[in-house]
């Protein structure tokens, strides 16, 4: 996975992981103990989130392997399969593995193969049609922030954003903590575009909101500053000035 929202996702689902699966995913879990998968130095990918879990109510223990994209990837199903490979051969118990949609349809990303003597299968989680209520709802901020990216069944985006607004500050009441979650909120945002609304709607409850800190802005000086240093050099300005 790639990408400051993605890194968000992997972030956000660390300290609330069962609330997360239970929410999301529609998991139940009874415990879980963080695991690695240790790849080789010419691996080009590793796993972006892995948990060795007991289910409920079967008490089966299992793998339980998340990803995160922001794009549709049309190769994921054999690199889904190539986890699931070394997973099962790593810790020796079943997998289940799970793509969560940030952004897209994924109308052309394929969940299974089918052949004459391999079936593989992992799901699709478009976070679009996740319920929106039982996220904003949570009181858990990591997961009041994710709601942004969740079905709002056509409700208006200004309203639905408060609403995120509202219950966010009152999971959050400390400054500096409340800080870093608008900022997420803002970059989760972007994904649907609704960016201007989340800035806007943080303007008018008046937020204490630092855009300065945003990743986003920091993007958009870098860029203009290597703009202005393209245009000075075309234009003859000496490379020491």
């Amino acid at each position: 996975m790639t990408g400051s929202s993605d890194h968000i996702f992997r972030e956000n689902v660390a300290p609330v992981f069962e609330v997360f699966v239970r929410e999301v995913l529609g998991v139940r879990t009874q415990s879980l103990e963080r695991v690695e998968l240790s790849q080789p130095k010419t691996s080009e990918r590793e796993p972006d989130y892995l948990r060795k879990v007991v289910l409920q109510p079967s008490g089966e223990p299992v793998i339980m392997h998340l990803e995160f994209q922001t794009k549709t990837d049309k190769l994921m199903h054999l690199r889904m399969l190539e986890y699931n490979a070394l997973l099962r051969r790593r810790f020796g118990i079943g997998v289940r593995q799970y793509v969560l949609l940030l952004k897209g349809k994924g109308s052309t990303m394929r969940t299974e193969i089918k052949e004459d003597n391999l079936y593989f299968r992992y799901e699709l989680v478009h976070m679009s049609k996740v319920k929106f209520a039982p996220l904003v709802e949570s009181g858990v901020p990591e997961l009041i922030v994710s709601s942004v990216l969740a079905d709002f069944k056509r409700k208006d985006a200004a309203a639905i954003i408060r609403r995120i607004l509202v219950t966010l500050r009152q999971a959050v009441p400390d400054e500096r903590d409340l800080q870093k979650y608008l900022t997420q909120l803002d970059l989760l945002s972007h994904i649907r575009d609704y960016d201007n609304i989340v800035i806007n709607e943080i303007d008018d409850m008046a937020f204490t909101y630092d855009i300065k800190r945003d990743a986003r802005y920091q993007q958009g000086i870098e860029q203009s500053a290597h703009n202005i240093a393209r245009e000075s050099l075309k234009n003859g300005v000496s490379i020491q000035l």
